[in-house]
């Protein structure tokens, strides 16, 4: 469907409905990228004494909150960076990263 919302779904085998039919669908809307953000303090800087922390906010087509989806963030540099990423279930992620120190 390309509207979100609840949709009932029937099935029947030679016209008898089948067990526990009609079955009911809660439809959401996919995030869209493009109208997506992130901000926050750990997009320009981090120590290696610290996590450094930034807010993905992730929105649909019509510009709405959306939530319960993956949310992959990659910290590449010299070593390692372990990435922690926190759905708030408000549409917008916390991201937590840390260097490791040497």
């Amino acid at each position: 469907p390309d509207v979100p919302g609840d949709y009932n779904i029937d099935i029947s085998l030679r016209g008898q409905p089948i067990k526990d039919a009609p079955f009911n669908a809660k439809v959401k809307a996919a995030p869209d990228a493009s109208k997506s953000w992130a901000e926050g303090p750990g997009l320009k800087k981090a120590y290696d004494t610290e996590p450094a922390i930034f807010t993905v906010n992730a929105r649909d087509a019509w510009d709405n909150p959306v939530s319960g989806d993956e949310c992959t963030v990659d910290v590449e540099g010299p070593g390692p960076v372990p990435v922690d990423v926190t759905d708030n279930e408000d549409g917008s992620y916390t991201v937590a990263y840390q260097v490791e120190e040497e």
